[in-house]
C-alpha cells in the first residue's frame, strides 16, 4: 500500500533533567483515528571529507589520526517504551527515568503506545502495533529508550537484558574491516519536534527513524565503537540521529 508523507521530520532535542516524564494527561480523550506505531532505521554509512586534501572516505583510506576509515552498522536490537503524542512541544525531557515514571506512564492517556517494545535494527521497519489518537495537529512525539530486564518480554531476545541498545558491525582501517559490538544501557527520554499531522478519517503510522550510520562519526571524525573515551559522543549522536514523521495511507 503506498504511503504519502505528510508530515515530516524533527530532530530530537537535546535537552536536561526535567522533573517528570514528558507531559501528562489527567483525562483520556475520545478516540478518534486509527494510527500505527514503527520504527525503522538508515544504516547507511555517511560519506566524509578528509580534512586537508578535499577526498572523501567510506570503508578504507589512509589513517587519519588514529581514527577508523569508516564504522558501518549491520544489525542489533533496542528497546523503546511510552511513546506519547503532544499537543504542545516540551522543552525538557527526563533523563533519568524511576519506577515511579514508569507506573504513571501505564495511566497516562496522553502514552499512545505503552511498549517496552523491543525493536530489531535492520533494513525493513519495524511494526510495533496500533492504537487510536484524537486527530489533529501534534508538536512534539516523546518516548523512551529504556535498558531491558529479565522480567520483560524480551521475545526471545534474552542477549539484550541489561542493555537499551545492542549494536553490531565492523571497524573499517585500511581497507580492513574488523567486528565489533556496542552495547549501553542508557535510559532516557526522546523529544522528536515537528508537525505531526493526523487527519480525520484517515489512518496512518506513526514512525520513529534512527540513524545508526551517523552515531559513530564526530565532525570528519570516525569514533571506536569500543574506545571507552568515545562513548559520551556517541550516545550524544543517539540522541541527535533520530527523525520521525506520520505517514499516512493512500
Amino acid at each position: 500500500m503506498k504511503r504519502a508523507m505528510l508530515s515530516m521530520i524533527g530532530f530530537a532535542a537535546i535537552v536536561l533533567l526535567a522533573a517528570g516524564c514528558g507531559v501528562e494527561s489527567g483525562t483520556n480523550p475520545a478516540p478518534g483515528v486509527t494510527i500505527g506505531l514503527a520504527v525503522s532505521f538508515d544504516l547507511s554509512t555517511p560519506t566524509v571529507a578528509i580534512p586537508g586534501n578535499g577526498d572523501t572516505r567510506t570503508t578504507s583510506g589512509p589513517d587519519w589520526s588514529g581514527a577508523p576509515d569508516s564504522v558501518t552498522v549491520t544489525s542489533g536490537l533496542l528497546m523503546v517504551r511510552s511513546v506519547r503524542l503532544n499537543e504542545n512541544a516540551v522543552t525538557q525531557v527526563d533523563t533519568v527515568i524511576t519506577a515511579a515514571d514508569e507506573d504513571r506512564d501505564i495511566g497516562d492517556a496522553s502514552v499512545r503506545f505503552k511498549g517496552p517494545y523491543v525493536v530489531e535494527i535492520g533494513g525493513s521497519a519495524f511494526d510495533l502495533g496500533t492504537t487510536t489518537v484524537p486527530a489533529g495537529v501534534y508538536r512534539q512525539m516523546t518516548f523512551v529508550l529504556q535498558k531491558a530486564r529479565t522480567t520483560d518480554d524480551l521475545g526471545g531476545h534474552e542477549e539484550l537484558a541489561g542493555s537499551s541498545i545492542s549494536v553490531t558491525g565492523k571497524v573499517w582501517r585500511g581497507g580492513s574491516g574488523e567486528s565489533f559490538v556496542f552495547e549501553t544501557d542508557y535510559t532516557s527520554e526522546f523529544a522528536i519536534t515537528g508537525d505531526f499531522t493526523v487527519g480525520e478519517s484517515v489512518n496512518g503510522t506513526l514512525t520513529i527513524e534512527f540513524a545508526p550510520g551517523g552515531w559513530f562519526l564526530a565532525g570528519s571524525t570516525w569514533l571506536d565503537p569500543e574506545d571507552s573515551a568515545s562513548r559520551l559522543r556517541i550516545l550524544r549522536n543517539v540522541r541527535r540521529n533520530i527523525s520521525g514523521a506520520v505517514e499516512v495511507d493512500n
